[in-house]
């Protein structure tokens, strides 16, 4: 069985070394030429191409997957989808979501970025329509195929809040 390693060089070569003194079976090594480094984000990007559907400010108190104030976030969420009169689509999407939290009140109020998104998108059904599915009605964010989030304290005078930019891949 060849012996397949991995390195940051250019071109493709096979190298026959007679045979491992071990166990007496020639020792095949393959070496396949793998690109320095991960692809960088500009690259990622290049290759995918956008048209922004709309932009909507969704104020109110982000709230985190099952917390006590998740279904008011939601609530939030689909009234400023509603209020663009726009969708639902049937395209793949990008979503790019900024959110803005408000100064903790204690220890127990922090925002993970992934327990926030959660609610958002399954709150965009307006947007996403309805999964086809037989289960309970969900958006179908299955089909969001690009997502950049963030999370940021309010600044002075600011309201907390979401910033959500919905847009349609173009293929």
């Amino acid at each position: 069985m060849p012996l397949v390693a991995r390195c940051a060089c250019r071109g493709m070569a096979t190298l026959r070394f007679g045979t491992a003194s071990s166990s007496r079976l020639p020792l095949d090594i393959r070496v396949v030429t793998m690109p320095s480094g991960l692809p960088t984000r500009a690259t990622i990007m290049s290759a995918m191409r956008f048209e922004t559907l709309f932009v909507v400010d969704v104020p109110g108190r982000p709230a985190s997957y099952s917390s006590a104030s998740e279904a008011a976030w939601k609530a939030a969420v689909r009234e400023a989808i509603r209020r663009t009169g726009l969708g639902p689509w049937t395209e793949r999407f990008s979503v790019l979501v900024e959110f803005r939290t408000p100064e903790a009140r204690n220890a127990n109020d922090v925002w993970d970025l992934d327990n926030l998104i959660k609610p958002t998108l399954d709150a965009m059904e307006g947007v996403f329509g309805l999964r086809p599915w037989r289960g309970a009605a969900q958006a179908a964010d299955d089909r969001v195929d690009h997502l950049e989030a963030s999370k940021r304290t309010v600044r002075s005078g600011e309201v907390p809040g979401a910033r959500i930019e919905v847009r349609r891949l173009v293929q």
